[in-house]
């Protein structure tokens, strides 16, 4: 079973290379997030930690540009990617931590019809100096 899981993890395909590839031919497509986005320095590790499979993310326009990607993608046998979408409503309620650490949202920077998709995924999710810091957060606020 081991020998199969890793096996399967060599063959996976880049989807993300594949829609980059074919951007020219894809709407809506603005490109990867991470080079949409720009992260307050010396948390750039923690960011990207908390964005987790999504810290390689296409960033498209619109729902439609989501579902051409997908079809693209399943036509071409390539792989699957991640994809941020933006213009979603924003409605996750936010307002910055007035003490303690940081929102890993505050410290994203971005254009503005992106920043409520970064804003959904990033919620609630603290960033914090050291693993200490962490385990004292977590006592505080179970």
């Amino acid at each position: 079973a081991r020998h199969d899981a890793l096996a399967l993890g060599l063959r996976r395909k880049d989807g993300t290379g594949a829609l980059l590839a074919a951007r020219d031919a894809l709407g809506g497509l603005l490109g990867p997030a991470a080079g949409l986005l720009t992260v307050t320095p010396g948390h750039e590790v923690a960011v990207a930690a908390a964005f987790a499979a999504a810290a390689d993310a296409l960033a498209v326009t619109s729902p439609a540009a989501a579902a051409d990607a997908i079809r693209h993608l399943r036509k071409q046998d390539a792989g699957r990617a991640a994809l941020l979408l933006a213009g979603a409503p924003d409605d996750v309620p936010h307002e910055p931590r007035s003490d303690g650490p940081p929102y890993a949202a505050d410290l994203v920077r971005g254009p503005a019809d992106l920043m409520p998709a970064v804003r959904r995924l990033l919620r609630g999710i603290v960033v914090v100096g050291t693993l200490e810091d962490a385990e004292d957060l977590v006592y505080a606020h179970p």
